[in-house]
């Protein structure tokens, strides 16, 4: 803080017409968390799954808007409006935006998706804190702005239907 007088008349000496000092101004506590779940962990290849974020304030205080990033297995659809990213190596990539959140209040979102790969898959939420958000708040616990799903995919093949073998009769 910087401050001068502004004297209406000549001041003989300007060495005693300004301060200095520090003003602490303490950061919101806000700590949030985030949980990542699945209809079901284990579906055929090419059938639906819907996927499930949420993210969780606990407080104490209001937490500003933040983004959270998802890598989940397939490809699909948002209900949450949610960009959509990349698909790699058959995951798609998400980027939200958290609104504020109140202490004790919540955002989810869905997501559909359609798995293109067999076998299992890790999905991933992940929170992440820009420099704005720095300025503003903390998160006491940030072991749980990050998890992690397993899903498996499996290959859907018809049963083999095995047919009897005729009768046959040798003749000499």
């Amino acid at each position: 803080v910087y401050g001068r007088a502004m004297p209406e008349r000549i001041d003989a000496n300007y060495g005693n017409n300004s301060v200095s000092g520090e003003i602490t101004i303490p950061l919101a506590v806000s700590d949030l968390s985030v949980s990542l779940s699945a209809s079901s962990t284990s579906y055929r290849l090419g059938e639906p799954v819907t996927f499930t974020v949420e993210v969780r304030n606990t407080g104490p205080d209001v937490s500003v808007s933040q983004p959270v990033t998802l890598v989940l297995d397939g490809t699909g659809t948002s209900t949450a409006g949610c960009l959509a990213g990349l698909v790699t190596d058959g995951r798609q990539t998400w980027n939200c935006r958290v609104p504020s959140l109140e202490t004790g209040a919540s955002w989810t979102a869905t997501f559909e998706h359609v798995s293109v790969v067999a076998g299992t898959r890790t999905s991933t939420a992940q929170l992440y804190l820009t420099l704005s958000e720095v300025f503003y708040t903390t998160d006491p616990d940030v072991a749980d702005n990050h998890v992690s799903l397993e899903t498996t995919a499996v290959l859907s093949r018809a049963p083999i239907l095995a047919s009897p073998l005729p009768d046959v009769t040798l003749l000499e």
